[in-house]
């Protein structure tokens, strides 16, 4: 019998095109960013999604469920050091429950952190305990909710969410994981824009703090609300 995670999953996620000096900040020893064309040179795609996790269970336990919010930092086309398989980092995860933060960290090794998230669409919040703010965004959504691949420049997108995630277990070892976003099947998507703050207490180094937000209905690497049920794999050597 096959042991995964399964998930219902509603996020704006926000592409955004960084200096490459801020995502090499935010990548441990032994990943490196990969080539892309994505963004221009000097930068690399970053994307934010601002979730909600529901409905939140191991495969083989479906009376068991969980439900909580994370904000993350996701970096796709990165690699090892000396290998050419594209894979994604996420180095920043703050989330609103104890539970996940742990589970997240024992089983996959992802730095999971806590936070106070308040998120009431189109309004999106997360503070330090100390009230310290972290995001805070004003995304509605408009449009139809479509298959992603009915918005064309979805496509830049697409590979991003196809690559094996990557994470440090214990700070030993190197395990890569699988997440299925259903892109082809259950996913649905909506442009969203608005406004986002990204404080220097969520990413580092960032030349830029507060951005204007367009849709993918608009401009390739635009903004969209996700719909989906993911499912997620255990971690599994990564190959070479």
């Amino acid at each position: 019998m096959a042991v995964y995670g399964i998930s219902d999953y509603e996020a704006p996620m926000v592409p955004l095109a960084v200096s490459n000096a801020a995502v090499d900040a935010l990548l441990p020893s032994g990943l490196v960013r990969a080539e892309q064309s994505a963004t221009p040179p000097g930068t690399h795609p970053i994307l934010l999604p601002l979730a909600h996790n529901y409905n939140t269970r191991p495969s083989w336990l479906p009376l068991f469920s969980l439900d909580y919010l994370e904000y993350s930092v996701v970096i796709p086309y990165v690699a090892r050091s000396g290998s050419a398989s594209l894979l994604t980092y996420i180095p920043i995860l703050f989330l609103n429950k104890l539970f996940p933060i742990l589970l997240g960290r024992l089983v996959y090794g992802f730095p999971k952190r806590s936070a106070h998230i308040a998120s009431a669409p189109p309004l999106y919040q997360a503070n330090l305990s100390s009230g310290t703010t972290l995001v805070e965004a004003d995304l509605p959504a408009y449009g139809d909710a479509l298959p992603p691949a009915e918005y064309p420049h979805f496509a830049q997108i697409d590979p991003m969410l196809r690559f094996p995630i990557v994470t440090r277990w214990m700070g030993l070892l190197y395990v890569c994981s699988d997440m299925n976003w259903e892109l082809d099947t259950a996913a649905r998507i909506r442009p969203v824009s608005g406004e986002l703050l990204l404080t220097e207490d969520f990413i580092p180094n960032l030349e830029e703090r507060r951005f204007t937000i367009s849709g993918i209905d608009r401009q390739p690497l635009g903004a969209f609300l996700l719909t989906t049920q993911w499912t997620f794999s255990l971690p599994h050597f990564c190959g070479s």
